[in-house]
């Protein structure tokens, strides 16, 4: 397996799944913020259906859960994947982790020969960048 590391619009990577790390503060009604935004942009390019089947499945962001849906050929990347953070205030490294190998173990499960993985914030630094890389290769 490559592991690579590009700065790029996530809404714009051409691959079988994009991975979406994301808070339970980033779901809630009248959430604000650039990870906000991001899932707010990707709802709207996909009809709106995004969030919302989010909500039916009840993907509420909590830790280590997962839920993926089929972008119709709305967006580039055949598939996202919003994976739960758990609460912000008690992130820790380890559940990028732990959301890099629920990426690679779903990539598995749809045959995805590409995926990408989105690292949470603009401050994102070495230590998420290696969370995610060995999340990925322990997947």
């Amino acid at each position: 397996m490559n592991v690579e590391l590009r700065v790029a619009s996530p809404l714009q990577q051409k691959v079988d799944l994009l991975g979406i790390p994301c808070f339970e503060e980033d779901l809630a009604r009248g959430a604000k913020g650039p990870r906000r935004a991001l899932l707010a942009a990707a709802d709207r390019r996909l009809g709106g259906q995004l969030l919302s089947a989010a909500r039916e499945e009840h993907f509420e962001g909590g830790a280590e859960s997962t839920f993926t849906l089929h972008t119709g050929g709305r967006l580039p990347a055949v598939r996202l994947a919003l994976l739960g953070l758990g609460k912000q205030p008690r992130f820790e490294t380890e559940a990028l982790r732990v959301a890099a190998a629920q990426l690679i173990r779903a990539a598995g499960r749809v045959s995805a020969a590409r995926a990408a993985l989105l690292l949470p914030g603009a401050a994102a630094g070495p230590q998420e960048a290696r969370a995610a890389a060995e999340g990925a290769l322990l997947g």
